[in-house]
């Protein structure tokens, strides 16, 4: 081998061993600190990381089998088939709502459940307010229904054994929408 491949070859390593150096370099990015003080932070810039989700699995009862409860108390099944419920809201007169919020429809439903006899069985399932924004919150004060849905703020009169809310919500709190990772809006009351 004479000098010049000698030189040829010797460069042809340099620039390979440059070239794996530098594409390391882009893979490995500064070291990230998440926690301790806010001036020793060093935090990945917005959507640096893929999003992680870890969804329950939903397991239905064995047949016939209910959840074993202390002495003195009974386990029945109350709803089934909802659509990825959200919160639960008792209402005074015992109607059971349930929020349920379907992402595949970018919508929100709450559905009446109403026990008349008080067997443990609703006798009535039905939409009590459709076409909500992803909401999640809800709560009642007086003759007055409060929904939070991701944009804002609703309420609607409600009297005492309605099954269904058919008025149009009358908004009073606008809210910074458009982020889809934030679909929970509670509606929270303090009554003193």
């Amino acid at each position: 081998m004479n000098h010049r491949h000698l030189i040829l070859a010797i460069c042809f390593c340099a620039f390979l061993l440059w070239s794996i150096a530098l594409h390391a370099a882009e893979e490995n990015p500064p070291h990230v600190i998440e926690t301790g003080p806010a001036e020793h932070l060093i935090l990945p810039p917005p959507n640096a990381t893929r999003a992680v989700a870890n969804p329950s699995t939903l397991l239905p009862w064995p047949k016939g089998q209910t959840p074993k409860a202390p002495a003195g108390f009974e386990v029945t099944l109350f709803a089934e088939d909802l659509d990825n419920p959200r919160m639960i809201y008792v209402l005074p007169n015992s109607d059971v709502l349930i929020m349920e919020s379907v992402p595949q429809q970018s919508q929100s439903r709450i559905v009446l459940l109403r026990d008349s006899a008080k067997r443990g069985r609703p006798d009535l399932r039905q939409s009590f307010l459709r076409r909500l924004n992803m909401a999640f919150g809800m709560t009642l004060i007086g003759n007055r229904f409060y929904v939070g849905n991701t944009d804002g703020i609703v309420v609607l009169p409600y009297s005492t054994g309605e099954t269904r809310l058919q008025r149009r919500p009358e908004k009073i709190l606008d809210l910074p929408g458009g982020i889809l990772d934030e679909l929970t809006v509670f509606v929270m009351c303090c009554v003193t």
